[in-house]
């Protein structure tokens, strides 16, 4: 199963875990397979990784497309998506199946004890497997996102 790491506003990571928002935006083309482990870090000033979502679907489309499909899930306003998506092309939407808080938050600071050069991503990243970090991550995998071997 793969991983990947989100950089999230901690406005928009406190939507994802009051179910308001259940879909993530971004600019840019993003291809992440169902299934996928979306580990949610909320940026500065909270600083770790707080959360892990199992990825349902990613579906790209232009912003009228997108915001047209999604709207009701996106957790924010057509103001605030305009002005976000302004002058982009294309929008991807990543569909999360289900968004479940961590027991036990992970600071920055203690992923860059398991890997010194380890940097949040501007966006969305995958985690490779031989990653320490990931190690960690797959120690604090909530169950209801686990798959059965």
């Amino acid at each position: 199963m793969p991983h990947s790491l989100a950089s999230i506003k901690p406005k928009y990571v406190d939507l994802l875990l009051n179910g308001i928002k259940t879909v993530e935006l971004r600019r840019r083309r993003i291809h992440l397979p169902p299934g996928c482990i979306l580990w949610v870090y909320s940026t500065l000033p909270k600083g770790r990784i707080v959360a892990a979502a199992s990825v349902a679907r990613v579906y790209h489309g232009t912003p009228n497309m997108v915001w047209s499909r999604f709207k009701d899930r996106a957790g924010i306003s057509r103001t605030e998506y305009n002005a976000y998506t302004k002058n982009a092309a294309l929008v991807t939407a990543i569909d999360l199946a289900r968004i479940v808080p961590l027991q036990r938050p992970v600071p920055l600071s203690e992923m860059r004890l398991h890997n010194r050069s380890f940097h949040p991503p501007q966006s969305i990243v995958f985690i490779q497997g031989d990653d320490p970090v990931l190690a960690v991550l797959r120690t604090l995998l909530p169950d209801e996102l686990r798959v059965p071997a």
